[in-house]
């Protein structure tokens, strides 16, 4: 999707068109998604999306950032929990948003993911998948 430059633009640096945090809240919430200001500084705090870059006292987003914010964004379910991965099963694809690690009574690991919705699959695992998941 390209953006509607001749409409939002605020500036130019280096060549770049450039986008105040105004202009790409403005941007994404034409595309459908919930957002603000606030969120988007939120963010930003949490160092989840880059930071505005600067010029001066002008603090701005590139095209390519705001491409980098609206991949996060995507990444949101409606609970604004931020996907893990996506795994398929039997050509179902689950998108996972967090994933357990337990022990049960006979010794055997469980590996629990949990999937938008609330949904949960559980699968055996063994010492191996915990190292994959922490590296």
């Amino acid at each position: 999707m390209t953006l509607q430059v001749e409409e939002i633009t605020k500036g130019e640096v280096h060549g770049f068109n450039t986008y105040t945090q105004d202009d790409v809240v403005e941007i994404l919430q034409s595309e459908g998604f919930n957002i603000s200001s606030r969120t988007l500084a939120y963010w930003r705090s949490m160092e989840w999306i880059p930071i505005m870059s600067r010029e001066g006292n002008l603090r701005y987003y590139t095209e390519d950032e705001i491409s980098t914010i609206r991949d996060f964004a995507s990444s949101r379910d409606r609970g604004g929990r931020a996907l893990v991965t996506q795994t398929t099963l039997e050509g179902t694809v689950f998108n996972i948003e967090s994933v357990e690690i337990v022990r049960v009574a006979d010794g055997t690991l469980r590996k629990i993911l949990h999937t938008e919705g609330s949904g949960r699959l559980i699968m055996e695992c063994d010492e191996s998948d915990i190292s994959s998941l922490v590296e």
